[in-house]
């Protein structure tokens, strides 16, 4: 696991692009990068493939951030109200992990298994109608899609559906 952790790491610093990047492991879900530090899951100590993935896909998305993003540049054009400030922010975080996957098959592969456990875990399978907790995920999903070909994971196909008959 030490090597694993040390590895990740290290793609982690060369995708941000940040050689003093630092990455934590947590049991909980991965959290927003604060500056040059993420955390993201711990595998257990099998390191099983699927959890390696989730692992791997938590710190791109992280890397690709720090990378691509100005956090400036956000701020001064981020919308006001309840709304359009969330959707902002989620079309932004589509635009940086695009950036990334358009251009490293491993890291498109290791966002998608991330994403898929995401909305497994928060339930968007199961939802049986669409709320404005889903809308920014799903318009993130769209971008994604519109911006990399790739589909909405299995996970967030029914909200995927519900969204599309309300457009």
């Amino acid at each position: 696991i030490e090597t694993f952790k040390r590895a990740n790491a290290a793609a982690f610093r060369a995708i941000s692009g940040h050689a003093d990047a630092q990455l934590a492991y947590g049991t909980e879900s991965a959290g927003k990068a604060e500056g040059p530090r993420a955390r993201v899951s711990l595998p257990s100590r099998e390191l099983p493939l699927e959890e390696v993935a989730i692992a791997r896909g938590e710190a791109d998305a992280q890397a690709l951030r720090l990378r691509f993003h100005d956090a400036a540049m956000h701020a001064r054009r981020k919308p006001s109200g309840e709304v359009a400030p969330v959707l902002y922010d989620a079309l932004e975080q589509a635009r940086v992990e695009a950036l990334g996957a358009r251009s490293m098959a491993g890291v498109s592969e290791n966002l998608s298994t991330a994403l898929e456990e995401r909305y497994r875990r928060e339930g968007f399978g199961v939802i049986e109608d669409t709320t404005e907790a889903t809308m920014p995920e799903v318009v993130r999903l769209m971008a994604r899609q519109a911006l990399t070909g790739a589909p909405p994971p299995r996970s967030a196909r029914k909200a995927w559906d519900l969204s599309l008959i309300h457009i």
